[in-house]
């Protein structure tokens, strides 16, 4: 006898509770309202008018802790309010969105708190001034692209409108204690350690993680309409994840979730361990399991795989405003039957559970402000309705509360809580019989159950793709019709198009799954999620996976250790890297291949911190824990020929766990060397062929490609109070200056920032080289404000900034930046006021300030020709030939000095007393009195340098050319000049200069500052003017240069800092300044609100 299946169904209340107390007392929520107001009128004064705009704001709290193999890899919290605003112009018939329905303005940093409401007002202002142009222009190009095209099938409007009476409020207080708390954190950090621990009887996986991420999010959202939305969400999902890659390298994945809206509703402990075991038994057996051919035939489906595929194939193609273009599977087909006629699909935001499972597709309204409810998508094998967002179809004109977005993305119709149900379900047992019947019926000796997936994706025809789906099985078996027991095996994507596939489901199961996940698609990655029961197909068709071609690692995985307690985290790295190291240079070797020649580990950990504030409010406090990067080079050949293509070659580094732990730390060692030994046999081949086809001179053919290193140890730790981040008074000295913009009437959108990066970094090389040293802090802070845009809607930002070793320099030097900071901005806003120059001049011009910077980039020619290095399979002696020559003006000398650690009482960025290699960096000429001398030299040899000077340096964390890797840089230089002038005398001397020229002026270039200068009274006045170029052929002949000096900051391409003391200024002869074409300036298109504010 049938049994109807019968679910209980758990709905979200959605009575209005927009009190009229608590509402009010929102400051946010005001601010929004009063702004889009203001906004919507002021832009009605356009030619382009909008006609609906929305205001969406963001507030996320989210807690992300990962433990792999029993230690933790990674533990933070972010916190983050995010404004995005829509703007939809034209008319409902015709609007900006009309071929880009998920086009997007951008976003911008939200205040943590409500205390300032004009540092909302602000950033909204910011915002919403780019916004208005990109989508004015986006409505030109809409009507200059119908008037050469065929437009839609589709005629509906771009959007339905509501009329204001329709218009929704509601309010939800905010959830109290949106983070974890340090405890919970804590908690957490050990339980996943011990739960991820269960992975180390698996050495041989890849990844063995146990994460739990928490998340609360709390949205505002108003639009022109009167709609006022504000709702929370919350999840807690934990997931264990393995992965291997089997002997003929297919990669192999297994998961398992859990999903709660309460953090004490996440199942104990215990079942997740017992979970983590079974994870790591099915994994193995994943592995020795056959590969499966092509395969078309009946297949069964578990629940948690059926929703998963009803997401893909069927979900996808629900979406309404897939019917605008592309594929248009369903398009035609309302009314019709798809499915079997006791087949029901729908999607209901308003369900929190399905039975006792929690669902993590739910909300109150939908991000478009309508009302979320169920959506009978197909009755009775019927399909009836598609999922609407506020884009309508021919058929669907409104909205069903299905428009969502994750971020920034525009909202489009996606998916909530699908279920799949059946008025006719069928025992498992019943299923396995006619999965055996009907694929003896086709010939087959076993049918499929695909009992796993990880998910898929789906093409729906846009774009020009094919429409059709792949779903990715995890564990497949097959079902054999003679009864033997079921056979796991691998490799097989489940693909096909939509409606053959539909054709073949024929029946449901009685137990219903419920697949808990995110769906990535053109708004971005939503919650979602799936349930079925069991499903029975007809007939499937498999493809074999391909296989991504990686082999396992040579060596077997480390044998894990139990570390000393008392060791110290120096100890436990040098260990379990000497360790690896010595195994890897001793077996790691493929047969017929060379061995390793060289192997350098480094290891880098870091840590930041980043603070932006407006008009006395933080918008960003990001604090980065400490977390590590890893990487390994590799080098084969011999020093005379190595399997390096480039010289000092970039380490980018891979994120690992943030542990320092012995295990961990050799087991990163262990799969980077495998990895790089392979990586530097493929590029010794490429090199060995490139160097075949090459003919150098002899005198380079004999140039090595590498230096011997030196055995050498150098440990350095920084000190305590460099070490301190003082966040709390960063913070505060970054809202006081931020509030500087207070005193200036006449800025609009300004900013304060500060930014401290530290990193500490390790290496050790089969050379015996043992390295471990802080690299060089960088505590930034800004201050930057907008101050005009031009008219072609280009906006001008400036800003001034310094540069300090550590937080604690940067606080002692508050006062001081803090003055600086309003002189700079005084001389910005007169220098918009300031007369054009519009003479043409080729004369004398003083530059005060930076002028060491200016003399060692120009003689230094892009930065190469003081760095030893050469090209392995082309000939290059540009560098080579100007040695001993004159390259500069003959009063110049230019000298690395290793001993000078100070400059006027403070630090100098740069100094210090070992490089990458742990050797002294060398005291050296490098131009004496004009004459190119010498050169820096790391490990590289040059035809003119061939012993390292101790200036390989290692790049700074994050830079573009390899955040792990080193190159040959300065640390301090002395410019010096064998005759000075006094300051004073040297602006006597330009005037008299300038006078013999036949000039009544002359001009002096002072840090940015372009002043005019009369030659009768010494005036200057600020000019507005076009940047002037200094070339090295000025810098041949240098009228003098000052007694005054200063020391300047320089870095280098690999984001080593250095300084340079040299004169604070110079005076050359046959400078060009140009007559300069005044910057048009436009007004606004929206007036600033504290502008507004005080007009009224």
């Amino acid at each position: 006898m049938k049994h109807s299946l019968s679910i209980l169904l758990l709905f979200i209340s959605i009575c209005p509770v927009f009190g009229a107390t608590t509402a009010e007392n929102d400051t946010l929520l005001r601010v929004l309202r009063e702004e889009l107001a203001a906004d919507f009128t002021e832009l009605q004064k356009q030619d382009v008018k909008p006609y609906f705009m929305s205001f969406r704001v963001q507030e996320t709290h989210r807690t992300n802790i990962a433990a792999t193999f029993g230690f933790l890899a990674n533990s933070n919290q972010e916190h983050y309010r995010m404004f995005y605003p829509q703007i939809r112009v034209g008319s409902p018939e015709l609007d900006n969105f009309k071929f880009n329905p998920q086009s997007s303005v951008g976003s911008s940093d939200l205040p943590f708190t409500d205390a300032s409401p004009d540092a909302f007002r602000s950033i909204i202002w910011k915002q919403m001034l780019n916004a208005y142009d990109r989508v004015a222009n986006e409505y030109r190009s809409v009507q200059n692209r119908l008037r050469t095209q065929a437009d839609n099938e589709d005629k509906a409007p771009c959007f339905s409108v509501l009329n204001s009476s329709a218009a929704e409020t509601y309010y939800e207080a905010p959830l109290p204690h949106p983070d974890l708390t340090p405890e919970e954190r804590r908690e957490w950090e050990q339980r996943l350690c011990r739960i991820s621990a269960a992975f180390c009887r698996h050495p041989q996986f890849n990844e063995a993680v146990a994460s739990l991420q928490a998340e609360n999010n709390r949205t505002h959202l108003v639009n022109t309409e009167g709609a006022a939305i504000v709702q929370n969400r919350r999840s807690f999902q934990v997931m264990l994840q393995v992965q291997t890659t089997t002997d003929d390298g297919m990669v192999l994945p297994l998961y398992q979730s859990y999903f709660a809206t309460q953090l004490d509703s996440l199942p104990s402990e215990d079942v997740m361990l017992r979970d983590a075991e079974e994870l790591g038994r099915r994994l193995e057996a994943l592995v020795k399991a056959p590969v499966a051919d092509p395969f078309t035939g009946p297949a069964l489906m578990s629940g948690p795989a059926s929703g998963v595929f009803f997401h893909e194939i069927f979900g996808h193609r629900l979406e309404g405003h897939r019917m605008k273009s592309g594929g248009q599977t369903f398009r035609k087909m309302v009314g019709e039957r798809v499915l079997p006629t006791d087949f029901q699909v729908y999607c209901d935001p308003t369900l929190t559970h399905y039975g006792t499972q929690p669902l993590n597709g739910g909300y109150v309204y939908d991000d478009e402000g309508t009302r979320a409810r169920r959506v009978n998508n197909v009755v009775d094998g019927v399909l009836k309705e598609f999922l609407m967002s506020r884009v309508p179809l021919d058929s669907f004109p409104e909205s069903n509360g299905h428009g969502r977005t994750a971020g920034g993305g525009t909202p489009v119709s996606r998916q909530s809580n699908l279920v799949v149900e059946t008025r006719k379900p069928y025992t498992e047992a019943q299923l396995r019989q006619m999965l055996r019947d009907e694929a003896q019926r086709q010939g087959k000796e076993y049918g499929y159950l695909f009992q796993s997936v990880s998910g898929g994706y789906t093409q729906t025809g846009e774009g020009g793709s094919i429409n059709s789906f792949n779903v990715n099985p995890l564990e497949v078996y097959r079902v054999y019709v003679d009864g033997r027991p079921d056979e796991l095996v691998r490799g097989v994507d489940l693909i096909g198009t939509p409606l053959s596939m539909f054709s073949n489901i024929a029946a449901g199961g009685d137990t219903p799954s419920t697949f808990i996940g995110s769906c990535g698609a053109e708004s971005g990655w939503v919650p979602v999620s799936a349930t079925s029961p069991m499903l029975y197909c007809s007939k499937i068709e498999t493809q074999r996976r391909t296989q991504k071609g990686y082999l396992m690692p040579k060596l077997a995985a480390p044998s894990l250790h139990a570390a000393a307690p008392s060791e110290s985290m120096d100890s436990v790295i040098f260990a379990a890297l000497s360790d690896e190291l010595k195994r890897s240079m001793d077996s790691l070797q493929i047969a017929g291949q060379p061995a390793p020649f060289i192997i350098d580990y480094r290891l880098q950990r870091e840590r930041s911190l980043r603070l932006d504030a407006t008009l006395g409010e933080v918008c960003q406090k990001q604090i980065t824990p400490w977390y590590q990067k890893f990487d390994a080079e590799v080098v084969l050949g011999n020093y005379h020929r190595t399997s390096q293509l480039q010289a000092e070659p970039n380490m980018r580094g891979v994120s690992i766990p943030m542990a320092a732990d012995y295990n961990n730390l050799r087991r990163q060692a262990w799969m980077a060397s495998d990895a790089r030994y392979k990586q530097a046999l493929a590029a010794f081949a490429r090199k060995q062929q490139a160097q075949q086809k090459a003919t150098l001179p002899a005198d380079e053919e004999a140039l090595d490609d590498l230096i011997p290193s030196k055995p050498a140890t150098s440990i350095q730790h920084r000190s305590a109070e460099v070490e301190d981040l003082h966040a709390d008074e960063l913070e505060a000295y970054v809202r006081r200056l931020s509030l500087v913009a207070r005193e200036f009437p006449e800025l609009t959108h300004s900013e304060a920032q500060a930014h401290i990066m530290q990193a500490d970094i390790y290496r050790l090389t089969s050379e015996g080289v043992r390295v471990a040293q802080p690299h060089d802090n960088m505590c930034e802070i800004v201050f930057s404000f907008h101050l005009f845009r031009n008219t072609s809607g280009y906006d001008v930002t400036v800003g001034h900034n310094k540069s300090y070793l550590c937080a604690a320099e940067a606080l002692a030097d508050s006062a001081r930046f803090t003055k600086e900071l309003r002189e700079y901005i005084r001389c910005r806003l007169d220098l918009l006021q300031a007369k054009m120059e519009e003479d043409y001049y080729v004369g004398p011009v003083l530059f005060e300030g930076n002028t060491g910077w200016t003399i060692y980039e120009k003689a230094s020619g892009n930065r190469h020709n003081f760095r030893a290095w050469h090209p392995y399979t082309q000939s290059d002696r540009e560098i080579h030939v100007k040695m001993n020559r004159k390259i500069i003006d003959d009063k110049i000398s230019m000298r690395q000095d290793p001993t000078l650690s100070t400059w006027e009482g403070k630090p100098l960025v740069g100094f210090y007393t070992a490089d990458a290699n742990g050797q002294k960096p060398q005291a050296l000429t490098l131009i004496e009195h004009g004459i190119f001398r010498d050169q820096f030299c790391g490990v590289t040899p040059s035809l003119g340098t061939s012993t390292p000077t101790g200036n390989l340096r290692f790049n700074f964390p994050n830079n573009r050319m390899g955040a792990m890797g080193a190159a040959t840089a300065p640390g301090i230089l002395r410019i010096e000049s064998s005759k000075t002038v006094p300051l004073k005398k040297l602006r006597q001397q330009l005037l008299r200069e300038a006078q013999r020229e036949g000039y009544d002026h002359a001009y002096i270039d002072r840090e940015g500052a372009f002043y005019r200068v009369s030659v009768k009274d010494g005036s200057e006045t600020l000019m507005r003017h076009p940047s002037v170029q200094v070339s090295l052929n000025n810098l041949r002949h240098i009228n003098a240069l000052s007694t005054e000096q200063e020391a300047v900051v320089g870095t280098e391409d690999g984001g080593a800092r250095f300084s340079i003391i040299a004169p604070k200024a110079m005076l050359l002869s046959d400078i060009e300044v140009p007559s300069a074409t005044p910057e048009p300036i436009a007004k606004p298109t929206l007036t600033f609100p504290l502008h507004r504010v005080s007009e009224k």
